[in-house]
């Protein structure tokens, strides 16, 4: 017996049957449920660390107000010798063993100027970059100069004698008599560090070892000793001992015939800084400008000391030698 064809169509729809009733009977089946596990505990936050606090030691105060005393007045004796005029006249005598080709000078300016690095026939040796003008005797309309010196240089020479000159910064120096009066100016402006290991200038400020930024400006009026004017500021470093560096600030002093009401203390504050770099401040009390009222019980010749803005007692400092036109070092 032949077998039995069935159409295409039909073999596709009961297929389809089977298919569709397969869905239903899976898609209505209920989820299995999930298994039983064991559930972990829940873990305890990690301790995270606390921001990191610096300790630091309470600074204890290691100088006495004697010592204060003792370095100021120290320091005195060195700004007192401070003149700019030692860098100028060992620049001076070092520059005149320079060659007709070293170093090379810039012609256009009104005073020397060069920037070399190079050795003369002789044997010198000039390196770096140095400006420098002496002037004496000239007059403008106002004043007579008696001397007008100035240096700003980078610079390292060094002569065929080995003579050596160190200029790292900037010195100025102007000594100036009215015309019109009998008023005397002086005016000092040092900073840098400076060295000279050749003859002359022995015993001056610029064959020791000191880091400076320091300016004066001292009128003395009516050519009296007793009638100066004179305002500091700035300091030095490398001073030996315990106490390595010295700063005034806006120090100011005048005499009793120019009026002040007290002439034996300063306006401005002193500075000094240990070995250790702390610092302690002496405030002074007289005359903040010229002609200003000044509290008599505290013009006693003695500065507030303080230690880290605490108060620690009073220093004491003689600032007379300021007031002398004698004792100005030329």
């Amino acid at each position: 017996m032949p077998a039995t064809v069935v159409p295409p169509t039909q073999v596709d729809w009961c297929t389809m049957k089977m298919v569709f009733l397969g869905f239903l009977i899976f898609a209505c089946k209920s989820p299995a449920e999930p298994a039983d596990t064991d559930i972990p505990e829940e873990t305890p936050e990690e301790d995270l660390p606390t921001e990191y606090i610096f300790e630091e030691e309470e600074p204890q105060e290691l100088l006495s107000l004697q010592e204060i005393e003792t370095a100021i007045l120290h320091t005195f004796d060195i700004l007192h010798r401070l003149r700019p005029t030692v860098v100028h006249n060992a620049y001076a005598h070092i520059r005149d063993d320079y060659g007709s080709e070293c170093p090379s000078f810039y012609e256009d300016y009104d005073y020397d100027y060069w920037r070399d690095s190079c050795e003369t026939e002789g044997g010198g040796i000039f390196s770096g970059q140095a400006a420098y003008w002496r002037y004496q005797e000239y007059e403008d309309e106002n004043y007579l100069y008696l001397d007008d010196a100035y240096y700003s240089g980078d610079a390292k020479i060094t002569t065929a004698e080995n003579e050596t000159f160190l200029g790292s910064g900037y010195a100025r120096h102007e000594y100036k008599k009215s015309l019109t009066s009998d008023n005397t100016y002086l005016y000092w402006d040092v900073w840098g560090e400076f060295g000279w290991d050749g003859s002359g200038e022995e015993g001056t400020w610029i064959k020791e070892n000191y880091t400076i930024d320091f300016s004066r400006w001292t009128g003395n009026y009516n050519a009296k000793n007793d009638d100066t004017y004179t305002s500091l500021s700035g300091g030095l470093s490398g001073i030996e001992g315990t106490i390595n560096t010295v700063l005034l600030r806006d120090i100011m002093i005048y005499g009793e015939g120019l009026g002040s009401e007290c002439s034996i203390e300063p306006y401005g504050t002193v500075s000094v800084r240990d070995d250790e770099g702390q610092w302690y401040d002496v405030v002074f009390d007289g005359p903040a400008y010229w002609g200003a009222w000044s509290f008599q019980p505290h013009c006693d010749g003695c500065g507030t000391a303080f230690f880290r803005g605490k108060e620690i007692g009073t220093a004491c400092v003689d600032f007379t030698s300021w007031l002398d036109w004698g004792s100005v070092e030329w």
